[in-house]
């Protein structure tokens, strides 16, 4: 196999060549711009390349390559495959926990949910222990928003935490969306009505009005599921200190009105 250092100044493959995982012929034209790592997103057949070996292998990267790079792609590969890669799981919550790189961690953070998926088990308080503590807030809001994917019932009372206690506002603010997300989702099993009081307080009550926007705004993606928060939403339209909450509760408003009969 050849590998041509600069090609077009564009790293790249100079041939078709096999996939290291399935061994399917990958294409010039979608090779020349990935190393292996990637080969599993560039192959045509994905659902092949799940071998034991090769997930194994990435596990090892994943945990022990001194490359935060190849760290990185190895957690990203790993959630690609899906709940295939769900012997993964324990490495992805190693990774995720403590790793010392940020981008890492994000990204076995996202890939634990997408692995564990069909049983989510052992990952959620993983998730939920990464949602609370991490120190990093790009992780905790990750979290948030993995945990919200893979149990919606059981993120509930941890958004509901990170969104009122969490000293970052980014943070609180993922989680309102999340909150906003599993409450209008109905194969989430979670009725509006659970996710809305800590909404309504959040929107009435937040120093950040950023915060207080998002708030608005998830109340707003309910629709008339969430009529029973007009009263906030009218409140805070007229008397929130800050021009854009205010603009984002009148438009929550016009989205949770009930249709006429």
């Amino acid at each position: 196999m050849q590998r041509h250092e600069k090609l077009g100044g564009l790293a790249g493959w100079v041939h078709d060549r096999q996939c290291d995982y399935c061994s399917a012929t990958i294409k010039r034209d979608v090779a020349r711009f990935h190393c292996e790592l990637c080969d599993f997103d560039a192959c045509a057949g994905p659902s092949t390349c799940c071998s034991g070996r090769e997930r194994v292998r990435l596990q090892e990267i994943a945990k022990e390559d001194v490359d935060l790079i190849k760290r990185l792609q190895a957690c990203e590969t790993l959630g690609l495959m899906g709940p295939a890669a769900v012997d993964a799981e324990a490495t992805l919550q190693q990774v995720a926990e403590l790793d010392k790189d940020t981008c890492v961690r994000e990204a076995a953070c996202k890939a634990l949910a997408q692995v564990a998926v069909m049983v989510p088990g052992e990952a959620v308080p993983e998730l939920e222990k990464l949602a609370n503590e991490d120190k990093e807030q790009s992780v905790r809001m990750v979290a948030c928003k993995s945990l919200a994917e893979l149990a919606p019932a059981a993120a509930v009372p941890v958004l509901e935490k990170v969104a009122k206690e969490d000293a970052s506002n980014l943070v609180r603010m993922s989680a309102c969306e999340a909150l906003g997300t599993i409450g209008r989702n109905p194969c989430d099993g979670v009725a509006p009505a659970e996710v809305m009081p800590v909404l309504e307080q959040l929107a009435k009550e937040d120093a950040d009005s950023f915060v207080r926007i998002c708030a608005c705004e998830a109340l707003g993606s309910l629709g008339p599921d969430a009529a029973g928060a007009a009263e906030t939403l009218q409140l805070r339209a007229e008397e929130d200190s800050d021009s854009g909450v205010r603009d984002a509760a009148k438009s929550a408003l016009d989205k949770v009105a009930t249709a006429p009969h």
